[in-house]
């Protein structure tokens, strides 16, 4: 009970002394206070009433000595004896309650103007480097816990800034290096839904939920995308426009007035006076082979560097668990051996992982040439060829077991050297272009950087916070290492990422964040723009290296417990994309216009900037969305393993 109230109830039963009347003469001086009293009186008049009437009548049935020490007793209107007659009963009653639902209404009027002011359209909730709050009069260093009002925006200032916003914790507004947004006044927003303005910069949004049925808007100079759906993600540029990586969105042309629906991998593409929506990918893709049932946790893919071959492999048990042939063949051929492959810079060889053992194939026509028997009889976990095809790599080990790293002499066949690399399993190799440096990845949580020319360890990656290595991958100029990780088990749902490490001031300068389960496997564009990544969450995603930025997301496999690997691998043409996984399928993407795989920048939006005009496709859409059919007629590289259906 407030101080008001106990106030209004010692006026009420006339015991207030002259110095709480004073008290309460205060509090009823403010219109909240009077508004409480409103309330209360009705509701405390009805509750004083009735317990005098309960008074009274226990004062009677307790006898004289009872009735002595009770509360004096007033007549009351709601007593039996007051009531001669059950319609007098009812009527009484029924003014007893539109009394307290007046009363009730009251209190609910009192707290509503009591409650809490707007909080604001969001709240800052990280920065890095040079940020600020900006309004119309002044211009404030941004901090994280700060919230915003309307009227006020952010603005981040160099190109390693960043800022993130919260908006009712569903909508997450990542802002990255010279980036200026500004909230949109009550009378600019459209139909009552929340709007930003996006200046300039870029923005990367995820809409996990659509709170109250108001749709979340961005307007930019090129035009408005709207967040249509739950669990949205999009990209947005105020000088490219937008990309939608999950879910669903519209864009309203500001130009023309047209407006596109896009889904999941599409984007805004104008020609002129003229806007389309194109994708990076056909929304299906060739399913070049299918592995049978009963195999395990591993899965591997690779491109000869011809670019003429296709390479799988997975754990078969009882089986052959590697398939080899052309992108477009129909029917790759079988062989033996499991968990991964690697093909030689030459494209002539191809190595295949088995327990205790490497296998090394002929690619042209599938002989086994020679089998190099390892140190130990351990499960071979990853293989990779040197640049100049002298050296083979060969990582062994399991989760429990100590992983070792062993050198193999393609051309002799001998073991060169071998060291003990990790107190874990091996999961991952790498050399660098040049072929000086071998990185290891293993479950212990940590990278090493062996120096080739004098065979030790020349530096130690520990992953902080402590996630496995899953995959590894130099840059194409060799001065990066992109470092897949996630957790022990990939089935429990907690987000991996993707760590770059500078060779030269070995330091990680860079985490792309996104996938929201173990990142299993890595690919880096021929142009080391692009990085493609592919998860146990069964999704691909496409990473513009030049900002940090996710830009695309491919789903085609399915997701579920015991499917917990995707693996991916990039034609050196950049032209087709291969992905394998855990529901026994390796499938194909080709680039939508046969483009190799590249950020979306101003050729892909504008026919002025040396890009083509799209054409209409079946569809209504545009920009030459390619079938997912491959041409079949081409004569097989591999006669031996390509069949017809």
């Amino acid at each position: 009970m407030s101080r008001l109230d106990e106030l209004l109830l010692l006026w009420e039963d006339r015991s207030i002394t002259e110095q709480e009347l004073m008290e309460l003469k205060q509090l009823l001086a403010s219109p909240a206070g009077r508004a409480q009293a409103a309330a209360s009186l009705l509701l405390t008049g009805v509750l004083l009433e009735w317990a005098r009437a309960q008074g009274a009548a226990g004062s009677v049935m307790a006898g004289p000595e009872r009735a002595e020490t009770a509360s004096v007793s007033l007549p009351s209107p709601f007593s039996r004896a007051a009531l001669p007659s059950k319609r007098r009963r009812i009527a009484y009653l029924t003014g007893l309650a539109a009394v307290l639902l007046v009363a009730l209404g009251g209190i609910l009027w009192y707290h509503s103007q009591l409650a809490e002011p707007d909080p604001g359209w969001g709240h800052i909730v990280q920065v890095q480097g040079e940020a600020f709050v900006v309004s119309k009069e002044q211009r404030l260093p941004a901090h994280a816990g700060q919230k915003l009002v309307r009227g006020q925006g952010v603005a981040t200032q160099g190109a390693d800034s960043e800022a993130v916003i919260h908006i009712a914790d569903a909508i997450r507004i990542n802002l990255g290096g010279g980036t200026t947004l500004v909230t949109a006044t009550e009378a600019d927003e459209a139909n009552g839904r929340p709007t930003i303005i996006l200046e300039q910069g870029e923005l990367a949004i995820e809409v996990s939920q659509i709170i109250r049925r108001k749709k979340f808007a961005v307007q930019t100079p090129l035009g408005v995308v709207v967040a249509e759906a739950d669990q949205t993600a999009l990209h947005v540029s105020e000088a490219l426009g937008v990309v939608v990586v999950l879910g669903e969105a519209s864009f309203t042309h500001a130009a023309t007035g047209k407006t596109l629906r896009l889904k999941g991998g599409e984007y805004v593409a104008v020609a002129g006076d003229e806007v389309y929506a194109a994708r990076f990918f056909a929304g299906d893709a060739k399913v070049w082979s299918t592995f049978p049932p009963g195999f395990t946790d591993a899965v591997s893919v690779a491109f000869s560097p011809d670019g003429n071959l296709l390479a799988a492999a997975t754990h078969v048990r009882g089986g052959p668990g590697v398939r080899l042939g052309p992108p477009d063949c129909a029917v790759p051929l079988e062989l033996s051996g499991d968990r991964c492959v690697a093909i030689s810079p030459d494209s002539q060889l191809l190595a295949a992982g088995e327990w205790g053992k490497v296998l090394l194939y002929e690619t042209a026509t599938g002989k086994l040439l020679r089998v190099l028997e390892t140190r130990g009889q351990r499960r071979v976990s990853c293989l990779a060829f040197s640049p100049d095809g002298q050296a083979l790599a060969v990582g062994k080990g399991t989760r429990e077991l100590g992983g070792e790293l062993e050198m193999w002499d393609v051309k002799t066949g001998g073991l060169a050297w071998t060291v003990h690399a990790h107190v874990s399993g091996v999961t991952s190799l790498a050399f660098t272009p040049d072929g000086k440096l071998l990185a290891s990845g293993s479950w212990d949580k940590s990278v090493a950087i062996w120096d080739m020319e004098t065979r030790t360890e020349k530096t130690r990656i520990l992953m902080v916070p402590a996630l496995v290595v899953r995959s590894l991958v130099f840059a194409p100029d060799g001065q990066t290492l992109a470092i897949a990780t996630g957790p022990v088990d990939p089935r429990i749902r907690q987000p991996g990422d993707i760590r770059l490490w500078d060779v030269a001031s070995q330091a990680i300068h860079t985490t792309l964040r996104g996938h929201q389960r173990a990142v299993t496997s890595l690919a880096y564009s021929t142009d080391g723009q692009t990085l493609v990544s592919g998860s146990a969450d069964a999704t691909v995603r496409f990473w513009d290296l030049s900002s940090g930025r996710e830009y695309g997301m491919l789903r085609g496999h399915r997701a579920a417990i015991g499917f917990e690997g995707l693996a991916v691998a990039l034609s050196p043409d950049g032209v087709w994309l291969a992905t394998a996984s855990f529901d026994r399928t390796v499938k194909l993407w080709k680039v939508a216009g046969g483009r190799k795989i590249r950020p979306p920048g101003r050729e892909l939006f504008s026919a002025s900037a040396g890009g083509c005009r799209p054409a209409t496709s079946e569809a209504g859409n545009s920009y030459s969305v390619v079938s997912a059919e491959l041409d079949r007629e081409k004569t097989c590289y591999l006669s031996a393993c390509c069949g017809t259906e």
